[in-house]
């Protein structure tokens, strides 16, 4: 890969998401050199913190069922680049706090986590509120859940 082929022209796309859209797309790549649609919205899960919706995909995937690792870095450094992170993070939050009381609870992680990758299972949910719950009170509070978007490095 080339870094020219990555030039974004609005903004420049920090480091560390520059390398976590490399490790999701390995991680959820359908073979050296392609990803699948709904592996794709996997890896934009795991990249940004939700899917894309249908009219995105249809203009990414146009009529194929895959993408080379070139368009799928393209398009998620492209995506990043025009994001305004904090608001990015302040409507994940928000659509976590499900109850709009300030903080996300097990419960409410868990109801999210279900609906957007049901697959994960409860021990690796648990993990992830666990480590996101930094003073172990039960709730990820604001600033807890923007640690754990923009702080964590990147395993």
């Amino acid at each position: 890969m080339q870094a020219s082929n990555y030039t974004v022209q609005k903004r420049s796309v920090p480091l560390h998401l520059s390398q976590r859209i490399k490790q999701n797309f390995q991680k959820y790549s359908d073979g050296p050199q392609c990803i699948s649609k709904s592996n794709f919205k996997l890896a934009c899960i795991a990249t940004f913190g939700f899917k894309p919706s249908k009219p995105e995909l249809q203009v990414i995937f146009q009529n194929s069922n895959t993408i080379t690792e070139t368009q799928f870095t393209r398009v998620l450094l492209d995506r990043a680049a025009y994001m305004d992170q904090e608001d990015e993070t302040r409507k994940l939050f928000h659509l976590f706090d499900m109850s709009g009381c300030g903080y996300i609870s097990y419960s409410d992680f868990e109801s999210v986590a279900n609906d957007v990758a049901p697959v994960l299972k409860k021990d690796a949910l648990l993990r992830a509120f666990r480590e996101a719950d930094r003073d172990n009170d039960g709730k990820v509070s604001y600033k807890d859940f923007e640690r754990v978007m923009t702080v964590l490095p990147l395993s």
